[in-house]
């Protein structure tokens, strides 16, 4: 979307002679503005999406100190001895961690496979170029 709004702008100042000639100023004038509310609802689209990601991370991390209590329960704790009960909380703890490292990596698997997606498109339709001019 950003790409778009920069061809648009860009073409808009290459053909400003022709623009201004034919009083295309106003046309020109109202498809930058759906493009660029289109461009600023997906940016809030995305923050909103980030905000709750990162709302969820802050919320799970803070829960991650009650859960192995309330798993094992209270009798729980009193029929164990003190070794097992740290080892029960390491271990939470570890996986916990684990979780968290694969969670807080998915902004930037996610930007990676836009990318892709992108590059993708690209190669298909050079690949049809090559077909089409060949032929």
């Amino acid at each position: 979307r950003e790409a778009t709004i920069r061809y648009s702008l860009v073409r808009v100042r290459e053909n400003a002679e022709s623009i201004a000639f034919f009083k295309g100023g106003p046309t020109e004038w109202n498809t930058f503005q759906l493009m660029f509310s289109d461009l600023m609802q997906a940016l809030y689209d995305r923050a909103h999406c980030f905000v709750g990601f990162d709302m969820f991370n802050s919320l799970a991390r803070c829960f991650a100190y009650a859960i192995p209590a309330f798993v094992l329960g209270g009798r729980a704790y009193l029929e164990m001895e003190f070794g097992q009960i740290a080892q029960v909380d390491f271990a939470f703890h570890s996986i916990f961690a684990a979780l968290m490292l694969i969670a807080s990596s998915v902004p930037d698997l996610s930007s990676m496979a836009v990318q892709i997606c992108r590059l993708c498109t690209l190669h298909e339709v050079l690949q049809n170029e090559a077909t089409g001019a060949s032929t």
